[in-house]
């Protein structure tokens, strides 16, 4: 197993993950804000459709964590593009939120709630905050109806945790109509593997570099199984220690929440970032290794003794002068180490 602190890219699940309703889960916003320090990278990758990106944006500037629109991908996102490619500027019957629909008109789709209109050839099923019995009715009399339409669904999650515990998603929906229909959609969001396909395209990396991190089982691990992509459950969700010790999936990483997470990875970064200057510039002690891991900056006493001569020896004297008065500022070793390394 590839210790995690080798990991580069964070895939995130946000609800039950990152966010439980509108309050972050303790630890999230020293993961999230201290990611890029050590050279990380995220993307949220979520079923949750009732937000759109620019909503997910406004509710975690909120939060105190600043996001830019690349660090996210919701199954809305995901199903839009699905949808365009597929169906072009054909209709699409939408059984969701409001919020959900500007979404995928954004992205060009041609979205109706109308059952009755002229040349439908998709019914999409997604969360609704808005359910009402005559849109199930409507969407149940279409698929009836008309049995040769594509069925699509935005994701198979059967909750969503709030405040105060779990409301039906879009997963139930879908069964109370497949209970009526005997016929179930595609599922668009995880555990399919579009979204993480489209963050390892975004950001340009590897598999091997990408971990999924999520608190659901049969979505976030099961995403993360089928993509081929390493697997982190976190128990401040849906799923237990004991529901993952009997399931079928393979979980790499498990924690309590991101922030036990979040202290192995910097303490692995940490631990390579030391090796990586132990063996480039020889004067590496146990000593000063316990003071890196701790996070300690570099202060003007061990700089001298670990640095002094060889950057006088091989940079000269405006190389150490820079370095001393980055030491001044308190500048974090990763920092320094990559000023000294060139990387």
């Amino acid at each position: 197993m590839i210790p995690i602190g080798e990991k580069r890219l964070f895939l995130l699940d946000i609800d039950g993950t990152i966010c439980v309703g509108n309050r972050l889960i303790p630890g999230a916003d020293r993961f999230l804000n201290g990611l890029s320090e050590y050279g990380g990278d995220y993307v949220f990758i979520t079923n949750n459709t009732t937000m759109s990106v620019a909503d997910y944006r406004k509710k975690f500037a909120k939060l105190g964590i600043p996001t830019t629109r690349e660090n996210f991908l919701t199954a809305s996102v995901a199903t839009a593009h699905y949808l365009k490619q597929k169906y072009g500027s054909r209709p699409v019957y939408v059984l969701g939120t409001d919020s959900l629909i500007r979404e995928l008109e954004s992205f060009g789709v041609c979205t109706t709630h109308d059952p009755e209109k002229e040349g439908i050839a998709c019914v999409l099923a997604s969360y609704d905050n808005e359910l009402t019995y005559q849109k199930l009715t409507d969407i149940c009399r279409l698929l009836t109806e008309r049995p040769e339409l594509d069925y699509a669904a935005t994701n198979p999650d059967y909750v969503c945790p709030i405040e105060f515990g779990y409301v039906p998603d879009c997963g139930s929906i879908c069964e109370m109509i497949g209970h009526a229909i005997q016929r179930m959609p595609t599922y668009i969001g995880k555990p399919g593997i579009r979204m993480v396909e489209m963050a390892l395209d975004m950001t340009g990396r590897t598999r091997d570099e990408a971990v999924l991190v999520g608190d659901r089982l049969y979505t976030d691990i099961a995403c993360a199984n089928m993509a081929g992509i390493s697997a982190a459950l976190v128990l401040s969700g849906e799923s237990t220690r004991e529901e993952m010790q009997n399931s079928q999936y393979l979980v790499e990483y498990m924690y309590p929440s991101v922030k036990e997470m979040y202290s192995e990875w910097v303490y692995g970064r940490k631990k390579e970032m030391f090796l990586k200057f132990r063996n480039g510039y020889g004067f590496g002690t146990k000593k000063t290794e316990r003071r890196i891991l701790r996070g300690e900056p570099f202060s003007e006493g061990v700089l001298h003794f670990l640095l002094r001569k060889r950057i006088l020896s091989g940079y000269g004297v405006k190389a150490w002068d820079g370095i001393e008065k980055a030491c001044q500022k308190r500048e974090f070793p990763y920092i320094m180490i990559q000023t000294i390394i060139g990387k």
